[in-house]
């Protein structure tokens, strides 16, 4: 009961009940009048969820990406970050792992070629990258741009759930099982049909020295195949998948009503696709070789 009151502020009455408690002397640098604390969403310092630069002007830079560019003179627990990088935030050495380990897969696949930035053709467009970050892998994709234009080559159909259920009723009718399988890095295994180059990967940098000792700064990654965010990616996908199942079976028949359902009448096969997600159903001895094919 003996605390000062705090004074008023200005423009408005004193509290007509009830003692009033000093607040801190910190409050004191966000009003020039003291006791006045802060609004709750003022921002009168460099909040942490914002980058010292935006993404489009770290286009500019040949060797940034959006995720540096977001998390530049930031902690990396900073607000903004994308769910992936905040579950990592408390394991540096666990994400340059996965990353490591992704741009090794990408170049057992042969997916880029590394190009010198004066080489390369630059009417040919120069994509960004960006990294997709999870406890248990990490992915790089490739930051395409959307003009407002139709592009042809973009169309990549998904089943309906009526096409699940006929695949599903199928197999009970005709006792047959079903096989799921999911194809680990599908896009990568389509070939890219433009001339497209990417900024590389910081890791790849890092560690990429030319026979003639040049950095890995100094150069582009020319993209042989289809990579993530791509917008036609998911189409040249799925013409490599229809190539890869005619091998598979050259009987095999693309549905007309339903482009992700194919049958096949001489093998009794019948198979749905999701992007990189299979279900197809048939007699046992089909469906192991299908396993034996794709293994």
């Amino acid at each position: 009961h003996n605390a000062p009151r705090t004074p008023p502020r200005q423009g408005s009455a004193t509290p007509s009940a009830g003692p009033a408690v000093t607040p801190p002397a910190a409050w004191d640098r966000w009003d020039n009048r003291p006791g006045t604390p802060p609004a709750m969403f003022d921002v009168a310092h460099d909040p942490r969820g914002s980058p010292k630069r935006s993404i489009g002007e770290s286009m500019g830079d040949e060797n940034v990406s959006h995720d540096e560019a977001r998390t530049q003179d930031r902690g990396v627990d900073a607000i903004g970050l994308d769910v992936a990088d905040w579950a990592l935030k408390d394991d540096l050495v666990l994400r340059h792992e996965n990353r490591m380990i992704e741009i090794k897969k990408l170049i057992e696949m042969g997916v880029f070629v590394p190009v010198l930035k004066a080489k390369r053709d630059f009417a040919a467009p120069l994509f960004n990258h960006t990294w997709v970050d999870k406890p248990e892998k990490s992915r790089i994709a490739r930051c395409d741009y959307n003009d407002g234009l139709e592009q042809d080559g973009t169309f990549s159909p998904t089943p309906s759930c009526t096409t699940v259920r006929v695949l599903e009723s199928k197999a009970l009718l005709s006792n047959y099982g079903i096989l799921r399988a999911d194809i680990c890095c599908a896009f990568p295994h389509a070939k890219e049909k433009e001339k497209v180059y990417m900024r590389p990967a910081k890791e790849w940098c890092e560690e990429f020295v030319d026979e003639d000792g040049t950095s890995g700064y100094d150069y582009v990654w020319l993209l042989v195949m289809s990579l993530y965010g791509r917008r036609t990616a998911g189409a040249n996908w799925r013409e490599h998948f229809e190539m890869v199942m005619k091998k598979f079976s050259p009987t095999l028949e693309r549905d007309l009503r339903d482009p992700c359902l194919f049958h096949d009448r001489r093998l009794d096969l019948d198979l749905v696709h999701h992007v990189d997600d299979l279900a197809m159903t048939g007699p046992d001895e089909v469906l192991e070789e299908a396993i034996a094919f794709f293994a």
